[in-house]
């Protein structure tokens, strides 16, 4: 009897010690795991993310995701299977099950009735620690993922969801071939005395970024330096200040970036018709860069397509990609709504609604307050497809955000400009506010 108890209890004590060894090998950040597919992957997990600690009890077979951004990567890293309902931005990829649901201004009932086991949101999100706090009640675990300031936060975001869903080899692989992929852009760009100085435009009330934003840091790697960056209130705007056409006459870019050709129909010809801006150097040059508004908003597995646009732009003349439309989106569908539906007709530039509309949504559900005198700056992860939604972007079912697009057109042919412009930049800027463009 003896024996067999001495047995038991380091039988109990081997056991004891596994399971130490399994939460060892599942907690911390993404870059702390245990060694090994099968440890790292293991259940129950505990993360290290923004929001503290996050307890996973066991692999999430019902995913929402309310942040665009949370949705590609989902996708990247083989996790869309489990991924069951998107907020009304997570357009891309096309079979991301859209819903009703609002990243920027959670509905807890609503996200409740899927019965997620896990919920991914990012710093767009309103109020976020009174939605943690009430979903933590009905035991759903929520993993936050704010704008990274860098591509190492890209990388740990993308670990971050590989061990919250079982797909922490997919996401390794994921990192390694972003790296492999951003490398030889950067390889391919030609080394430069100087840096290539640029005007990134926002919308076409000229909010800018500066070179410490995460679009700036990103632009950094191909040898570029934002002029906004000695802009008066550069630094008191988190690195988002708005700029003024003179000032950007004065400063003279070598390069004029345009990340809001969807939205609001920019392109070289509408910059160089600007006052003062036909003599640009990089108006002259044709050295107008046009990027996918979404893609240049969002800062998962496609920041390779805008660093391909990017490069590809400020290559030497004979190696430039043509400037005559938005490129960076391989996938994209210009003439076609989400299931094939032809896109709905949208604002001409210049019409009421198309002067500026980020990261975003464009339902039109979250102008409240927040116009032009209430000015935030511009933000990411949602994707700014405002009331003239992205035509490379699927524009989704139809409901809220295509009857004010009606609306805004009545408003248009109403010879209503001035109101309803104002409406829309107020509400690009204030749903563009963050961290990243």
């Amino acid at each position: 009897m003896r024996s067999l108890s001495h047995r038991l209890a380091a039988a109990a004590a081997a056991a004891a010690l596994a399971l130490s060894a399994v939460a060892c090998g599942s907690s911390g950040s993404s870059t702390g795991s245990a060694p090994g597919a099968a440890g790292r992957a293991a259940f129950p997990a505990v993360i290290k993310t923004a929001n503290g600690v996050v307890h996973i009890r066991s692999r999430p077979t019902t995913i929402i995701s309310l942040s665009p951004t949370a949705t590609e990567m989902l996708y990247a890293i083989g996790a869309g299977s489990q991924v069951k309902a998107v907020d009304s931005d997570s357009d891309y990829p096309p079979q991301a099950p859209m819903t009703k649901l609002s990243g920027l201004d959670p509905n807890l009932e609503a996200i409740v009735a899927y019965k997620p086991d896990l919920v991914v949101v990012s710093n767009f999100t309103d109020n976020f620690d009174s939605l943690a706090k009430h979903l933590a009640s009905f035991s759903i675990p929520v993993l936050y993922l704010p704008a990274p300031a860098g591509l190492s936060g890209v990388y740990s975001q993308f670990d971050q969801l590989g061990e919250a869903t079982g797909h922490l080899a997919q996401a390794e692989h994921e990192d390694a071939a972003l790296r492999s992929q951003i490398s030889k852009i950067v390889a391919s760009v030609p080394r430069r005395a100087q840096p290539l100085s640029y005007y990134y435009e926002l919308d076409q009330t000229y909010y800018s970024v500066t070179s410490s934003t995460f679009i700036g840091t990103l632009l950094a790697l191909l040898g570029m330096k934002s002029i906004a960056d000695t802009a008066s209130g550069a630094a008191s705007s988190g690195g988002y200040p708005q700029l003024s056409s003179e000032y950007i006459v004065k400063a003279n870019p070598d390069y004029v970036i345009l990340a809001d050709t969807v939205c609001c129909h920019q392109n070289a010809a509408t910059a160089a018709a600007r006052p003062g801006w036909s003599g640009l150097t990089g108006v002259k040059a044709g050295h107008v860069i046009l990027l996918n508004d979404d893609i240049a908003s969002r800062w998962g597995p496609r920041i390779v397509d805008l660093l391909h646009t990017v490069a590809g732009g400020s290559a030497p003349r004979g190696g430039a990609r043509p400037r005559g439309r938005p490129v960076g989106n391989r996938h994209a569908r210009p003439a076609a709504g989400r299931r094939g539906r032809p896109a709905p007709r949208r604002p001409r530039a210049g019409a009421a609604g198309s002067s500026a509309g980020h990261r975003a949504g464009g339902t039109g559900r979250r102008a409240r307050g927040r116009g032009v005198g209430r000015a935030r700056r511009p933000v990411p992860g949602h994707g700014r497809r405002g009331p003239a939604r992205a035509a490379a972007v699927a524009p989704g079912p139809v409901g809220a955000r295509h009857r004010h697009r009606d609306r805004l057109a009545d408003q248009a042919a109403a010879g209503d400009s001035r109101r309803a412009g104002r409406r829309h930049a107020g509400r690009r800027r204030s749903r563009l506010s963050g961290r990243l463009p």
